[in-house]
């Protein structure tokens, strides 16, 4: 006997025990591949629920093929937002979007921003909201980018489909009477798609 307990076996029993081991092999497989099939069932079930609850207000924009992004960024920048319960374009946060006669484009905004809004009490809040030449319907709604903090990072993003034209997409923003709204950094993308 050697070893590793094999001996002196056959040809024979060497050609049964391979057989063996590939048997083995396969119900394994088939035993893995079932488990993974009811993974994926298991897993497409909790997408379907998840889907099944969605309230009304949640919606979705399609967008097709990347075309193209822009980035710009605003860093130690300490932008006071003054006025209250009054929008303000936040300093050089406007990107302009071109699209083509007789086309669409799926553009979606992205805004991070590092910001002040003190004091920290429950119903001090300091908001955020995307405008198209001026105008917030597409975007809607406006999103408190702070409350009840005195500092952070936040970051929002927002889509919609625009039509053919030249459009100014800026983000603005705005706080409650008695806060103090500073952003202090940001960074804005667009991205745009077909």
């Amino acid at each position: 006997m050697n070893c590793c307990g094999i001996g002196n076996r056959t040809a024979g029993d060497r050609a049964s025990s391979g057989a063996s081991i590939v048997r083995s092999v396969r119900r394994a497989g088939a035993r893995l591949a079932g488990r993974v099939f009811a993974g994926l069932l298991a897993a497409t079930a909790v997408v379907v629920l998840m889907d099944s609850s969605a309230s009304a207000d949640v919606g979705a924009t399609k967008c097709g093929a990347p075309i193209g992004s822009t980035v710009r960024q605003g860093v130690n920048v300490q932008q006071t937002i003054t006025a209250a319960n009054t929008y303000a374009n936040v300093a050089g946060a406007g990107i302009k979007v071109n699209v083509p006669a007789g086309q669409t484009r799926c553009v979606r905004v992205r805004f991070s921003a590092n910001v002040l809004c003190d004091p920290p009490t429950a119903n001090n809040h300091c908001y955020v909201k995307v405008t198209e030449n001026l105008s917030p319907l597409l975007w809607d709604p406006a999103i408190a980018i702070a409350t009840n903090e005195a500092g952070g990072a936040h970051s929002y993003e927002w889509a919609t489909r625009l039509g053919a034209g030249s459009h100014t997409i800026r983000m603005q923003a705005t706080k409650n009477s008695g806060v103090t709204f500073i952003i202090i950094h940001w960074t804005m993308a667009v991205d745009i798609a077909k």
